[in-house]
Parts: C-alpha cells; sequence; structure tokens
C-alpha cells in the first residue's frame, strides 16, 4: 500500500519536475529512497534522443532500437552518473512510447494530416525506473492504448520485502 502511495506521489512530483527542473527533485527522491527500502519511479520523463530528427525517424522506421539506445539522453545520464545514480531500468526492446498520432499505431510524423503542427522525433519518453534492495523486475513493455500521443508502459516486479507483524499476530 505505502509503495503505491509512494509510486503515485513520485508520478506527481515527476510533472512537477519537468515544468521546474532543479536539484529539489532529486534531493526529493533521495529523500523517499531514505524513507522507503524500494522506489519505483514512472511517469513521463521526457528525456528524448540525442541525433537530428531526420536520422531518428529513419532509424525507427528501420527498428533499429540498439543505435537509437546508444544516444537516449536518459541512458546517458545513467552511464555518466549525473543523476539517478543506483537507479535501475529494465532492458528497453519496444518502439519508442512517443509521439503518437492519438488513435493510431502510427508516428505523428507519418501522419498526413499532421501538417503544420510539431512534428517531433520518436522517443522513449515514458519510463519506469526502480531503487532498492529485494527488487527484480520481470517484464517491462508498452500497453496497446491509443488515447494518447504516448504509448503507457508497463512493469511487473518481484519484491522481497520486510514485514513487521504486531504483537499478539500470528503468522
Amino acid at each position: 500500500m505505502v509503495s503505491s502511495i509512494i509510486a503515485c506521489i513520485i508520478q506527481c512530483i515527476t510533472s512537477f519536475w519537468l515544468v521546474y527542473p532543479n536539484n529539489l527533485f532529486m534531493r526529493l527522491l533521495c529523500f523517499l529512497y531514505h524513507l522507503c527500502s524500494q522506489v519505483v519511479l514512472l511517469g513521463d520523463l521526457n528525456y528524448r534522443i540525442s541525433l537530428e530528427g531526420a536520422e531518428t525517424r529513419s532509424l525507427v522506421k528501420a527498428k533499429n532500437w540498439a543505435i537509437l539506445l546508444e544516444n537516449d539522453q536518459l541512458l546517458s545520464e545513467f552511464s555518466r552518473g549525473r543523476h539517478f545514480e543506483g537507479w535501475q531500468e529494465g532492458l528497453i526492446t519496444f518502439s519508442p512510447t512517443y509521439k503518437y498520432h492519438p488513435n493510431s499505431d502510427q508516428y505523428y510524423w507519418c501522419f498526413d494530416g499532421a501538417r503544420g503542427q510539431k512534428k517531433r522525433a520518436p522517443a522513449w519518453c515514458d519510463r519506469i525506473l526502480w531503487r532498492g534492495k529485494g527488487l527484480k523486475q520481470v517484464q517491462y513493455e508498452t500497453c496497446n492504448y491509443r488515447l494518447s500521443d504516448h504509448r503507457p508502459v508497463r512493469a511487473v516486479f518481484h519484491a522481497e520485502c520486510d514485514v513487521s507483524l504486531s504483537e499478539g499476530v500470528q503468522k
């Protein structure tokens, strides 16, 4: 129950952080981590691919996830140790989660009716990160919901948790 509440709080904080990026977000995550032994962060983290839009689109068409992931901004942050130190993310084996045309499986830049709109290059904006002893991610994938320009992601974890029993409660 507490983990679910923490995940919801973090998702709200993530939205705040995207508007007001600073060290406050990271300090809050560190605080939550020290408060809880296991923390899952999920949401639109808004990281992009550090390639020109045309090159990104070409690699997406070719489904060349390896080169795209080599240029993923969040994975770059992980490797440099700049942010999210000690956090983990599962292996990404799915197509970029943004920017789709709503109610479609086509990226926005592929859709003829998108003229005059921002035709942003696809990226893995929607992510699930975790930190904590006893957490093991066993599934990481996108969902087929088409209501937005994002494809939501979901994960399944196995979690080992310490449980304290109150006096008088039998095991």
